[in-house]
């Protein structure tokens, strides 16, 4: 049987996240994600700006693991990213996080709104599910105009969104 690798030390994983080399950094935000479950939040949601996408692929998987709502606002923001992949990997980690524990007092979610009409199917369902969740009123325009172009599981994840947005719209006149 072949020996186990020694657990790195954090502070060890935290150097390797400045390596020259993207593949290092990818496989220090691996092992974090692995070993080091909560205690490495801030380094994480920092290579989220690596300029190697493939590495801010892994940190947006691994705040996924990590489920910690105050990751919700980087990611967002990163769902502007040029590159499909972490435009991908960011709003399926807000998925993730938000189908536990939907932080409050989300006020920006136009980044979020842009995706309903990425390119990737995937992107723009998931990112309509993260909108209901959030519960920001001010995605109901943008669900309301992809109405007639969503197709299958788009079209169920923009009318369960736009449920929940206007049963939350119901409430807030209620006790208004």
């Amino acid at each position: 049987m072949p020996a186990r690798e020694p657990k790195p030390t954090l502070d060890t994983l935290l150097e390797e996240l400045a390596d020259a080399y993207a593949a290092v950094r990818k496989q220090a935000l691996f092992r974090i994600k692995r070993h080091y479950r909560g205690q490495a939040l801030g380094p994480i949601l920092a290579a989220l700006k690596d300029g190697q996408s493939e590495v801010r692929v892994q940190a947006a998987n691994a705040l996924a693991a990590l489920g910690d709502p105050r990751a919700v606002p980087a990611l967002i923001a990163v769902c502007t990213d040029k590159s499909a992949f972490v435009r991908r990997s960011a709003v399926g980690a807000l998925k993730t996080i938000t189908s536990s524990a939907v932080p409050e007092g989300i006020s920006d979610v136009q980044p979020l709104m842009g995706l309903l009409a990425d390119k990737n199917l995937q992107v723009r369902t998931l990112a309509a599910s993260v909108l209901g969740a959030l519960g920001n009123l001010q995605a109901i325009p943008a669900l309301v105009a992809r109405l007639p172009l969503a197709r299958d599981g788009e079209l169920q994840a923009v009318t369960e969104a736009l449920a929940s947005l206007r049963e939350r719209q119901r409430y807030t006149r209620r006790i208004s």
